[in-house]
């Protein structure tokens, strides 16, 4: 790990599933530790809360606008290397978030899109009006130009395109939908490795 935040840090994996090398307590994928408690309250626009089946979901706490800034996406620190949790926001550049950032799940039809942010995180706009109650949701796709959030999407969307295949897989229609709501380091042109040109 590497630019780590002070006050901050997150479980890490052993060779025993399910179980912190840092100090043996048990965790799950989830879990995001950090220096201070955080009561799920101390969010404006939502609350954490469990899901049936899918482990934590977002959900707003009030009607919210199109347009409208949902959630702030602050980077704790620079990920080693790519996981399951951090979000890519250049070409070699993956970050862990704070939460509640973190939480919010995958959908092919999201709610919410990114905006790079003066964190050097992104921030969550409503790409539509979004009504209380209802889940916060995004594309993992307009941050990941290949994504590894697993293999076989279950988001329940309509329009599920099946699989995670990230920025690099997604059909132009999607991308053009997406233009104003991604990553600004995808609409760079980019090398045979990956990089930008």
């Amino acid at each position: 790990m590497q630019s780590r935040i002070s006050n901050y840090w997150h479980h890490e994996p052993s060779n025993t599933p399910g179980v912190c090398i840092r100090c043996g307590s048990p965790y799950t994928c989830d879990a995001i530790i950090m220096g201070k408690k955080l009561s799920p309250n101390m969010y404006k626009k939502v609350e954490i809360k469990q899901m049936n089946g899918k482990g934590l979901g977002i959900f707003a706490t009030c009607d919210l606008n199109s347009g409208e800034q949902v959630i702030i996406g602050k980077p704790l620190y620079t990920e080693a290397r790519r996981t399951e949790l951090s979000i890519q926001v250049s070409w070699d550049r993956h970050l862990l978030f704070d939460r509640p950032a973190v939480l919010e799940n995958h959908s092919c039809n999201p709610n919410c899109g990114i905006r790079n942010n003066s964190f050097g995180g992104f921030d969550f706009i409503a790409m539509r009006d979004i009504a209380e109650g209802e889940e916060i949701t995004w594309d993992y796709a307009i941050s990941e130009y290949v994504s590894m959030a697993g293999v076989s999407c279950r988001c329940g969307s309509p329009d599920c395109r099946g699989t995670f295949g990230g920025w690099s897989t997604l059909p132009e229609p999607i991308r053009k939908k997406y233009s104003d709501f991604s990553a600004s380091y995808l609409h760079h042109p980019v090398s045979e490795t990956g990089k930008a040109a």
